[in-house]
Protein backbone atom coordinates (compact mmCIF):
# COMPACT_ATOMS: atom_id res chain seq x y z
CA UNK A 1 0.00 0.00 0.00
CA UNK A 2 2.93 2.24 0.39
CA UNK A 3 3.76 2.72 -3.44
CA UNK A 4 0.10 3.38 -4.20
CA UNK A 5 -1.12 6.93 -4.34
CA UNK A 6 -4.38 8.05 -3.08
CA UNK A 7 -7.41 8.84 -5.54
CA UNK A 8 -6.78 12.56 -4.57
CA UNK A 9 -3.41 13.05 -5.42
CA UNK A 10 -4.32 11.10 -8.36
CA UNK A 11 -6.80 13.64 -9.65
CA UNK A 12 -4.26 16.23 -8.70
CA UNK A 13 -1.65 15.09 -11.27
CA UNK A 14 -4.25 14.84 -13.93
CA UNK A 15 -4.61 18.26 -13.66
CA UNK A 16 -1.53 19.53 -14.21
CA UNK A 17 -0.83 17.37 -16.72
CA UNK A 18 -3.66 18.92 -18.71
CA UNK A 19 -2.74 21.92 -17.33
CA UNK A 20 0.69 21.80 -18.95
CA UNK A 21 -0.36 19.96 -21.82
CA UNK A 22 -2.70 22.84 -23.59
CA UNK A 23 0.05 25.65 -21.89
CA UNK A 24 2.38 24.03 -24.74
CA UNK A 25 -0.44 23.66 -27.21
CA UNK A 26 -1.56 27.29 -26.51
CA UNK A 27 1.95 28.08 -26.93
CA UNK A 28 2.75 26.70 -30.42
CA UNK A 29 -0.54 27.27 -31.84
CA UNK A 30 -0.31 29.58 -34.43
CA UNK A 31 -4.37 30.16 -34.65
CA UNK A 32 -4.18 30.48 -30.76
CA UNK A 33 -1.05 33.20 -30.91
CA UNK A 34 -3.46 35.19 -34.18
CA UNK A 35 -6.22 35.38 -31.91
CA UNK A 36 -4.01 36.52 -29.14
CA UNK A 37 -2.15 39.41 -31.19
CA UNK A 38 -5.28 40.56 -32.77
CA UNK A 39 -6.99 40.69 -29.45
CA UNK A 40 -3.70 42.66 -27.88
CA UNK A 41 -4.11 44.97 -31.14
CA UNK A 42 -7.44 45.80 -30.68
CA UNK A 43 -6.88 46.99 -26.81
CA UNK A 44 -3.93 49.85 -28.36
CA UNK A 45 -4.67 53.56 -27.33
CA UNK A 46 -2.85 54.21 -30.48
CA UNK A 47 -2.77 53.07 -34.29
CA UNK A 48 0.73 53.83 -34.65
CA UNK A 49 3.78 55.87 -33.16
CA UNK A 50 5.47 58.50 -35.19
CA UNK A 51 9.24 59.04 -34.38
CA UNK A 52 10.86 61.72 -36.08
CA UNK A 53 14.10 64.31 -36.00
CA UNK A 54 12.89 68.09 -34.74
CA UNK A 55 14.13 68.95 -38.35
CA UNK A 56 11.64 67.23 -40.06
CA UNK A 57 8.95 68.62 -38.25
CA UNK A 58 6.78 69.76 -41.19
CA UNK A 59 7.01 66.18 -43.17
CA UNK A 60 5.71 64.77 -39.38
CA UNK A 61 2.72 67.49 -39.40
CA UNK A 62 1.55 66.23 -42.76
CA UNK A 63 2.04 62.59 -42.20
CA UNK A 64 -0.20 63.26 -39.08
CA UNK A 65 -2.74 65.07 -40.77
CA UNK A 66 -2.53 62.60 -43.99
CA UNK A 67 -3.52 59.28 -41.69
CA UNK A 68 -5.73 60.56 -38.91
CA UNK A 69 -7.61 62.12 -41.88
CA UNK A 70 -7.40 59.30 -44.54
CA UNK A 71 -11.22 57.82 -45.26
CA UNK A 72 -11.47 54.12 -44.91
CA UNK A 73 -14.05 52.59 -47.39
CA UNK A 74 -16.71 51.27 -45.18
CA UNK A 75 -17.05 47.95 -46.92
CA UNK A 76 -13.25 47.27 -45.03
CA UNK A 77 -14.60 48.31 -41.84
CA UNK A 78 -14.41 45.14 -39.69
CA UNK A 79 -12.89 43.32 -42.20
CA UNK A 80 -10.25 40.64 -40.09
CA UNK A 81 -6.89 41.26 -41.10
CA UNK A 82 -3.38 40.26 -39.74
CA UNK A 83 -3.61 43.47 -37.46
CA UNK A 84 -7.09 42.67 -36.57
CA UNK A 85 -10.25 43.99 -37.45
CA UNK A 86 -9.96 46.77 -39.74
CA UNK A 87 -11.09 50.30 -37.80
CA UNK A 88 -13.54 52.92 -39.03
CA UNK A 89 -10.34 55.35 -39.08
CA UNK A 90 -6.61 55.48 -37.95
CA UNK A 91 -7.42 57.95 -35.32
CA UNK A 92 -5.77 58.74 -32.90
CA UNK A 93 -1.84 58.75 -34.02
CA UNK A 94 0.57 59.94 -31.59
CA UNK A 95 3.30 62.21 -32.27
CA UNK A 96 5.09 62.69 -29.50
CA UNK A 97 6.13 66.23 -29.32
CA UNK A 98 2.61 66.90 -29.38
CA UNK A 99 1.21 64.36 -27.23
CA UNK A 100 3.51 64.77 -24.69
CA UNK A 101 1.70 66.71 -21.31
CA UNK A 102 3.99 69.46 -19.30
CA UNK A 103 5.66 68.34 -16.66
CA UNK A 104 7.02 65.53 -17.68
CA UNK A 105 10.18 64.83 -19.45
CA UNK A 106 10.55 63.28 -22.43
CA UNK A 107 11.63 59.70 -21.39
CA UNK A 108 9.03 59.38 -18.98
CA UNK A 109 6.24 59.64 -21.34
CA UNK A 110 8.04 58.11 -24.40
CA UNK A 111 7.96 54.24 -22.65
CA UNK A 112 4.30 54.46 -22.01
CA UNK A 113 3.39 55.91 -25.68
CA UNK A 114 5.67 53.06 -26.99
CA UNK A 115 4.19 50.65 -25.33
CA UNK A 116 0.61 51.52 -26.30
CA UNK A 117 1.13 51.44 -29.82
CA UNK A 118 0.46 49.33 -32.37
CA UNK A 119 3.08 50.00 -34.75
CA UNK A 120 6.05 52.44 -35.06
CA UNK A 121 6.42 54.64 -38.04
CA UNK A 122 9.93 56.35 -38.50
CA UNK A 123 10.62 59.63 -40.88
CA UNK A 124 13.83 58.43 -42.32
CA UNK A 125 16.38 61.32 -43.22
CA UNK A 126 19.65 62.35 -42.78
CA UNK A 127 18.78 64.52 -39.73
CA UNK A 128 16.57 61.11 -38.05
CA UNK A 129 19.77 58.76 -38.93
CA UNK A 130 22.32 60.91 -36.53
CA UNK A 131 19.61 61.86 -34.07
CA UNK A 132 19.99 59.87 -31.15
CA UNK A 133 16.68 60.24 -29.46
CA UNK A 134 15.39 58.49 -33.00
CA UNK A 135 17.40 56.01 -32.83
CA UNK A 136 16.75 55.21 -28.88
CA UNK A 137 12.64 55.18 -29.89
CA UNK A 138 13.51 52.64 -32.69
CA UNK A 139 15.42 50.27 -29.89
CA UNK A 140 12.78 50.36 -27.53
CA UNK A 141 10.34 49.65 -29.88
CA UNK A 142 11.76 46.79 -31.55
CA UNK A 143 13.57 45.04 -27.88
CA UNK A 144 10.03 45.31 -26.18
CA UNK A 145 7.90 44.62 -28.90
CA UNK A 146 9.42 42.85 -31.71
CA UNK A 147 6.47 41.53 -32.96
CA UNK A 148 4.72 44.78 -33.73
CA UNK A 149 5.75 46.59 -37.35
CA UNK A 150 8.17 48.76 -37.73
CA UNK A 151 7.34 51.71 -40.54
CA UNK A 152 9.98 53.52 -42.37
CA UNK A 153 8.96 56.32 -44.46
CA UNK A 154 11.85 58.05 -46.37
CA UNK A 155 11.34 61.81 -47.13
CA UNK A 156 15.11 62.67 -47.56
CA UNK A 157 18.64 61.20 -48.28
CA UNK A 158 19.76 57.95 -50.09
CA UNK A 159 19.83 54.57 -48.22
CA UNK A 160 23.18 52.90 -47.44
CA UNK A 161 25.34 56.15 -48.69
CA UNK A 162 27.89 57.09 -46.44
CA UNK A 163 27.02 60.76 -46.51
CA UNK A 164 23.28 61.02 -47.09
CA UNK A 165 22.24 58.10 -45.27
CA UNK A 166 18.70 57.86 -44.04
CA UNK A 167 18.25 54.72 -42.01
CA UNK A 168 18.89 55.12 -38.32
CA UNK A 169 21.00 51.57 -37.20
CA UNK A 170 18.46 50.48 -35.18
CA UNK A 171 16.04 50.28 -38.19
CA UNK A 172 19.17 48.61 -40.51
CA UNK A 173 20.59 46.10 -37.59
CA UNK A 174 19.43 43.41 -35.62
CA UNK A 175 19.26 43.38 -31.87
CA UNK A 176 20.35 41.21 -29.21
CA UNK A 177 18.86 39.06 -27.00
CA UNK A 178 19.54 42.16 -24.30
CA UNK A 179 18.33 44.83 -26.52
CA UNK A 180 21.60 46.31 -28.02
CA UNK A 181 22.08 46.94 -31.84
CA UNK A 182 24.17 44.64 -33.56
CA UNK A 183 25.70 44.24 -37.21
CA UNK A 184 23.68 42.11 -38.01
CA UNK A 185 22.29 43.81 -41.17
CA UNK A 186 18.16 43.12 -42.42
CA UNK A 187 17.10 44.40 -45.41
CA UNK A 188 14.51 47.98 -45.10
CA UNK A 189 11.97 48.34 -47.60
CA UNK A 190 10.16 51.93 -47.01
CA UNK A 191 8.08 54.23 -48.78
CA UNK A 192 9.46 56.87 -50.29
CA UNK A 193 7.24 60.04 -49.85
CA UNK A 194 9.56 62.05 -52.47
CA UNK A 195 8.21 62.86 -55.92
CA UNK A 196 10.90 61.14 -57.86
CA UNK A 197 10.01 57.69 -54.98
CA UNK A 198 6.62 57.45 -54.84
CA UNK A 199 4.98 59.79 -54.09
CA UNK A 200 2.74 61.03 -51.59
CA UNK A 201 -0.43 59.25 -52.54
CA UNK A 202 1.55 56.16 -52.73
CA UNK A 203 3.76 56.20 -49.82
CA UNK A 204 0.61 56.80 -47.72
CA UNK A 205 -1.27 54.42 -49.19
CA UNK A 206 1.94 51.53 -47.89
CA UNK A 207 1.94 53.15 -44.86
CA UNK A 208 -1.72 52.74 -44.28
CA UNK A 209 -1.71 49.04 -45.92
CA UNK A 210 1.05 48.02 -43.59
CA UNK A 211 -1.12 49.48 -40.68
CA UNK A 212 -4.33 47.64 -41.51
CA UNK A 213 -3.04 44.28 -43.13
CA UNK A 214 -3.78 45.31 -46.73
CA UNK A 215 -2.00 45.19 -49.75
CA UNK A 216 -0.44 48.38 -50.94
CA UNK A 217 -1.99 48.34 -54.24
CA UNK A 218 -5.77 47.80 -52.76
CA UNK A 219 -5.49 50.92 -50.31
CA UNK A 220 -4.31 53.09 -53.27
CA UNK A 221 -7.13 52.36 -55.84
CA UNK A 222 -9.27 52.75 -53.09
CA UNK A 223 -7.93 56.15 -52.18
CA UNK A 224 -7.89 57.12 -55.49
CA UNK A 225 -11.65 56.48 -56.55
CA UNK A 226 -12.49 58.00 -53.66
CA UNK A 227 -10.39 61.27 -55.03
CA UNK A 228 -11.83 61.07 -58.28
CA UNK A 229 -15.61 60.65 -56.51
CA UNK A 230 -14.89 63.76 -54.20
CA UNK A 231 -13.83 65.67 -56.95
CA UNK A 232 -16.63 65.46 -58.78
CA UNK A 233 -18.74 66.18 -56.05
CA UNK A 234 -16.69 69.15 -55.84
CA UNK A 235 -17.23 70.59 -59.23
CA UNK A 236 -21.01 69.54 -58.95
CA UNK A 237 -21.44 72.05 -56.24
CA UNK A 238 -19.25 74.82 -57.82
CA UNK A 239 -21.65 74.74 -60.60
CA UNK A 240 -24.61 74.64 -58.80
CA UNK A 241 -22.80 77.85 -56.33
CA UNK A 242 -22.31 79.72 -60.17
CA UNK A 243 -25.79 79.06 -61.69
CA UNK A 244 -27.41 80.20 -58.26
CA UNK A 245 -24.74 83.38 -58.48
CA UNK A 246 -25.80 83.81 -61.82
CA UNK A 247 -29.46 83.74 -61.30
CA UNK A 248 -28.84 86.37 -58.52
CA UNK A 249 -27.51 88.69 -60.41
CA UNK A 250 -29.21 88.46 -62.96
CA UNK A 251 -32.30 88.99 -60.87
CA UNK A 252 -30.57 92.34 -59.39
CA UNK A 253 -29.72 93.95 -62.18
CA UNK A 254 -33.60 93.12 -63.11
CA UNK A 255 -35.01 94.74 -59.85
CA UNK A 256 -31.96 97.72 -60.19
CA UNK A 257 -33.58 98.24 -63.93
CA UNK A 258 -37.19 97.49 -63.42
CA UNK A 259 -38.63 101.36 -63.96
CA UNK A 260 -36.71 101.38 -67.38
CA UNK A 261 -37.86 98.20 -68.32
CA UNK A 262 -41.36 98.48 -67.40
CA UNK A 263 -41.19 101.50 -69.47
CA UNK A 264 -40.02 99.57 -72.60
CA UNK A 265 -42.23 97.13 -72.15
CA UNK A 266 -45.26 99.37 -71.66
CA UNK A 267 -44.02 101.58 -75.43
CA UNK A 268 -43.12 98.14 -77.39
CA UNK A 269 -45.71 95.79 -76.60
CA UNK A 270 -49.06 98.23 -75.70
CA UNK A 271 -48.33 101.58 -77.20
CA UNK A 272 -46.36 100.88 -80.29
CA UNK A 273 -49.14 99.19 -82.81
CA UNK A 274 -51.37 102.33 -81.97
CA UNK A 275 -49.13 104.92 -82.38
CA UNK A 276 -46.97 103.39 -85.62
CA UNK A 277 -48.52 103.02 -88.81
CA UNK A 278 -47.43 100.10 -90.75
CA UNK A 279 -45.48 102.50 -93.32
CA UNK A 280 -43.90 104.09 -90.26
CA UNK A 281 -43.00 100.02 -88.85
CA UNK A 282 -41.32 99.39 -92.65
CA UNK A 283 -39.00 102.34 -91.69
CA UNK A 284 -37.48 101.51 -87.89
CA UNK A 285 -34.34 100.69 -87.70
CA UNK A 286 -33.05 97.98 -85.78
CA UNK A 287 -33.13 99.15 -81.70
CA UNK A 288 -35.19 102.61 -82.58
CA UNK A 289 -38.54 101.31 -82.41
CA UNK A 290 -38.65 102.83 -78.69
CA UNK A 291 -37.66 106.07 -79.80
CA UNK A 292 -39.59 106.56 -82.96
CA UNK A 293 -43.21 104.77 -80.95
CA UNK A 294 -42.51 107.82 -78.47
CA UNK A 295 -42.02 110.14 -80.79
CA UNK A 296 -44.73 109.18 -82.63
CA UNK A 297 -47.06 109.07 -80.03
CA UNK A 298 -46.47 112.53 -78.41
CA UNK A 299 -46.88 113.79 -82.04
CA UNK A 300 -50.31 111.49 -82.24
CA UNK A 301 -51.25 112.53 -78.80
CA UNK A 302 -50.54 116.46 -79.51
CA UNK A 303 -52.75 116.24 -82.60
CA UNK A 304 -55.93 115.15 -80.50
CA UNK A 305 -58.23 118.04 -79.47
CA UNK A 306 -57.88 118.96 -75.55
CA UNK A 307 -61.57 117.66 -74.84
CA UNK A 308 -60.43 114.37 -76.01
CA UNK A 309 -57.34 114.15 -73.87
Amino acid sequence: MSGVLPLGCWRWDCCLFWLCLAQIFRHNSPQLRAVEDVSEIAQFKYRAFISYSHADTDWARWLHRALESFPIDKDLVGRETATGAIPPSLRPIFRDRDDFTAGHTLNEQTRPALDASAALIVICSPSAAKSHYVNEEIRAFKSLHPKRPVVPLIVDGKPHDRELECFPSAIKFKLDATGRVTKKAIEVLGADARDEGDGKALAIAKIIAGLLGLSSDEVFRRAERERRATARRRRGVQALVCGLALLLALGGLGWLEQGYLREQYHWRWIMLPDVLTAADERKLKPGGEFTECKNGCVLRWSSFPPAVL
